[in-house]
């Protein structure tokens, strides 16, 4: 049987259960209860991409707050490690880390409006490439730095993303101990938008996998980057038609297909795993998008050919 589980109905009736079996009690998780150690929170960021038409400039800032409970206090140490990923190996492979970038003492904390002690970053494309010994001909688009912070307390103890609770790492908590930076062409949000004809090649056909259906869907940038573009579309039409959300992401002259969960399946979710990369025209506003996917089975018994979503502008 093919199941929809939406995890915000699930929250709304464990709420809503909650509320009905005793009114004084909160469902609001706070770190007290959660954790004891600590945590970087996040503030606000940059996007995470670094321009590869303006090396000298390109950058990364962001900045957290430091909680624990007594707002950061309690920490002595803000270390920051880069490893550098380079997924273009033709010129060889330059991969390299985890290497220290920064270590920031609690002297150099400075305290909120909120009370909470905080670190503002600003990490540059320079920077990076003076860390690891690149030159600006060796970053290709793709290539990634994954950073990776600690934060070390006044007793000695550490923590990381990993040894920090699922709940911490959630979105609840906006915690912001790993993250990668990729090298990209950022693009202008009024482009690769608007209304798009979705057809399929090879087509659907009749059978389990004709849920998919050629439709009309609307492109719209992602919040937090420039070169990701969403969209929904019908699924298992006839089962009801599930909407999914299908992310893809514009890395300069290729556009490839974020892997996307489905919601759906009979057992587990049927997944959209990404296809090699396709080329694209960045500078053409109408050019025709195409990109590269394979439908995991989901225990459905799918097991659908490597297929091409095709997106051409309305």
């Amino acid at each position: 049987m093919l199941k929809k589980l939406s995890f915000f109905s699930m929250i709304a009736a464990a709420l809503l259960i909650s509320s009905c079996a005793d009114p004084d009690k909160s469902p609001i998780l706070t770190f007290d209860i959660v954790g004891k150690g600590a945590y970087p929170r996040l503030v606000e960021e940059t996007p995470r991409e670094l321009d590869l038409a303006n090396l000298g400039s390109a950058s990364y800032s962001y900045s957290v707050e430091l909680v624990d409970l007594e707002k950061g206090a309690l920490v002595s140490t803000y270390d920051l490690d880069v490893t550098y990923i380079d997924n273009n190996p033709d010129n060889g492979d330059k991969s390299a880390g985890p290497t220290r970038l920064r270590s920031i003492s609690s002297s150099d904390f400075t305290t909120n409006a909120n009370g909470f002690k905080q670190v503002d970053v600003t990490v540059t494309l320079q920077e990076l490439l003076d860390l690891f010994g690149l030159s600006a001909d060796d970053l290709k688009a793709n290539d990634q730095f994954y950073f990776f912070t600690t934060l070390t307390m006044n007793d000695g103890r550490t923590f990381s993303a990993d040894n920090s609770t699922g709940a911490v790492n959630g979105p609840a908590f906006q915690a912001h101990f790993e993250w990668v930076l990729k090298a990209t062409c950022p693009l202008p949000d009024d482009i690769f938008v608007g209304n798009y004809m979705l057809t399929y090649d090879p087509p659907i056909t009749d059978g389990f996998g004709s849920s998919l259906r050629e439709e009309v869907v609307t492109l719209s940038t992602v919040p937090g980057s420039s070169t990701q573009r969403q969209f929904s579309a019908c699924y298992l039409e006839q089962y009801g038609c599930f909407d999914v959300t299908v992310k893809i992401d514009f890395v300069c002259d290729q556009v490839v297909l974020l892997t996307t969960d489905t919601g759906v399946g009979c057992g587990n979710n049927i997944i959209f795993q990404p296809g090699p990369g396709n080329p694209i025209n960045i500078s053409d506003p109408n050019a025709v998008i195409v990109v590269e996917y394979l439908e995991a089975t989901g225990d459905c018994g799918l097991g659908s050919p490597a297929r091409r979503m095709v997106l051409t502008k309305q």
